[in-house]
């Protein structure tokens, strides 16, 4: 009979304790400090969330993402591709699952959208991610 009430006893326990809340890990941030052409976000791997910022330029440019460590050299091609308009704000959002990228996350602006061409130090970035 102990042992009955002693497992009665425990069974709520065991339960509550089942159904613990998960915790989410707290997302980075990143933010330009002057107009920039370029940036590298994280120099590993890592998952891009959101990009967001503001284009200074005149006219529209690429807003390319490069999986790697250091912001490649011209001719590279990225991962993905957006596009800022000219004197306005971009927003590219990766929810729910994000934009996972294996090496490092290297974001800049380019002035053709299949390989990387650097533009001016026109843009300021806004970079969440994990």
């Amino acid at each position: 009979m102990k042992k009955l009430i002693a497992i009665l006893i425990l069974i709520p326990t065991l339960l509550f304790s089942a159904t613990q809340q998960v915790v989410w890990p707290k997302p980075l941030q990143v933010n330009s400090t002057a107009l920039e052409a370029s940036r590298v976000v994280k120099s590993t791997a890592g998952t891009l969330m959101l990009l967001t910022g503001y284009n200074s330029n005149a006219a529209a440019q690429f807003i390319q993402i490069h999986n790697t460590t250091s912001v490649p050299a011209n001719g590279a091609v990225p991962v993905w591709v957006g596009t800022a308009p000219a004197s306005g704000t971009f927003s590219f959002s990766f929810f729910p699952t994000g934009l996972v990228l294996t090496t490092g996350i290297a974001i800049c602006n380019s002035t053709t959208a299949p390989t990387k061409t650097i533009g001016a130090a026109d843009c300021w970035f806004v970079a969440i991610y994990y």
